[in-house]
């Protein structure tokens, strides 16, 4: 009898672990990580964002012309995989553009990041691309 009760426990344990839709949202929310850059040509005569970085730990840096460790800015971010909002806080940057626009939403279609909504900002030498993202 008490064999019988331990393995209906464990049954329903194991039963409570699978939860494919919450490892899918992981997944997703896992998709957005990484580095992502905007494409010269795409850009035009625009100034392209060089590195849009994701990180797993909830930062994220924006830098139009990487050098060594130069980024414009960086902060925390928050990226909910359902709905598609993506909204990003300002923690620090070497140059901090006054026209950003910081919520709205990050559209995710295999190696391709499209905000909407979203402004990072006008850089400091140039145009603001607002072409999509690419890994």
């Amino acid at each position: 009898m008490l064999k019988a009760i331990a393995l209906s426990a464990l049954a329903i344990s194991q039963a409570a672990c699978v939860t494919t839709p919450a490892r899918s949202d992981d997944e997703a929310a896992l998709a957005i990580i990484g580095a992502w850059r905007q494409g010269e040509v795409e850009c035009g005569i625009a100034e392209p964002v060089r590195e849009l970085i994701f990180e797993a730990d909830g930062r994220y840096s924006v830098t139009w012309l990487p050098f060594e460790t130069h980024r414009d800015y960086w902060g925390r971010y928050r990226y909910n995989p359902r709905t598609h909002a993506l909204s990003l806080t300002v923690e620090g940057g070497n140059y901090q553009p006054p026209d950003r626009r910081l919520s709205g939403s990050a559209q995710l279609e295999g190696r391709t990041l499209t905000l909407n909504g979203i402004s990072l900002g006008t850089p400091e030498y140039g145009q603001r691309c607002t072409a999509p993202f690419r890994r």
